[in-house]
């Protein structure tokens, strides 16, 4: 089992299998704040999408040696970064002893009519075909799809309803995501409610948990019993949205981060949202609300940065606050 960190997105390979996990989403989050009269600048839909692109072209890159971008033209992809100490274009001190940054760092980056309460899935026995394409032709999306796309949960923004704007730009991006994989799961979220109708509609299974393999996928407000059995060994997470401040002086940055560590013989992996507008909530300052009591002091950081880069921070409580 290959477990990639490709920016803000997790990506399991196996046996030729790969699955993409993206963390929650808030489609409709302009729609709801424009309801309650304040006006948000940044087009948050296209930003989704234009982040999506870049990690979808980075992993056909690896693929097939070569990436299209969305005008069908050869471009560079960003090279594979090992786990360092480098944000963006700055460094850090490579002792690691203190974590502080040696100059300015980064750039920015009720239930209602389930259709399931999770399924176990099979093997698949089609296996996505890998072929070089020669120099400057197009390659074709059938050929590179990925086998499923995971959606941990929070799809939509508004609790209690669904408005226009969530309905629209849901569907626009579900249908999206169909162009780019064979199969769509969605996990259940606090904010889903009223999400399953349109999933319905559309065809895509919604879940309260996913099993593959050895991995369980759930969005992390509500426990289940049946993601303690023996053979998952992994949790994957979403809803808490984490993030690192990182200080310099008086300078603070605030940065998309998994954090993975250990819970009753579980290694857990939490997912940061995909929401492009704030990146998050820092587990020392604020309880992340998960379902169970992580010590998350312990569990490493892995942070989110510039070109889908993701560097290694140790432990949470090593980090200077």
């Amino acid at each position: 089992m290959k477990i990639n960190y490709v920016g803000k997105c997790l990506l399991l390979e196996e046996n030729g299998e790969r699955v993409l996990v993206i963390g929650d989403l808030h489609l409709g989050y302009e729609g709801a704040m424009r309801a309650s009269g304040v006006m948000i600048p940044v087009k948050l839909y296209e930003k989704c999408i234009a982040d999506f692109e870049e990690i979808y072209n980075y992993i056909i890159n690896n693929l097939y040696g070569k990436i299209i971008d969305s005008k069908n033209q050869k471009i560079d992809a960003p090279p594979p970064t090992k786990v360092g100490g480098l944000i963006g274009a700055r460094f850090l001190d490579d002792r690691r002893s203190d974590h502080t940054l040696k100059s300015v760092v980064l750039g920015r980056n009720d239930r209602h009519n389930r259709l399931v309460h999770g399924r176990k899935t099979g093997e698949i026995g089609n296996k996505l075909s890998m072929e070089i394409k020669g120099e400057g032709e197009e390659i074709r999306d059938e050929e590179n799809k990925i086998d499923k796309i995971i959606i941990l949960g929070d799809v939509k923004h508004e609790f209690g309803l669904i408005l226009q704007d969530e309905w629209n730009k849901i569907k626009r991006f579900l249908e999206y995501l169909r162009g780019k994989c064979k199969e769509i799961v969605v996990i259940e979220g606090n904010h889903d409610t009223v999400l399953f109708p349109i999933l319905q509609k559309m065809g895509i299974e919604g879940v309260d948990y996913y099993l593959w393999k050895e991995f369980v996928f759930i969005h992390g407000d509500k426990n289940f019993k049946e993601i303690e059995g023996k053979e998952i060994k992994y949790w994957v997470l979403g809803h808490g949205h984490p993030a690192v401040n990182l200080y310099e002086g008086v300078k603070r940055e605030s940065y998309k981060c998994f954090l993975t560590g250990s819970y009753r013989g579980k290694k857990v992996i939490l997912v940061p949202s995909f929401f492009p507008l704030i990146a998050g909530t820092d587990a020392r300052e604020f309880d992340l609300t998960y379902a169970w009591k992580f010590n998350l002091s312990n569990f490493d950081v892995r942070v989110v940065s510039e070109g889908l880069k993701v560097f290694d921070f140790g432990k949470l409580k090593d980090i200077d606050y």
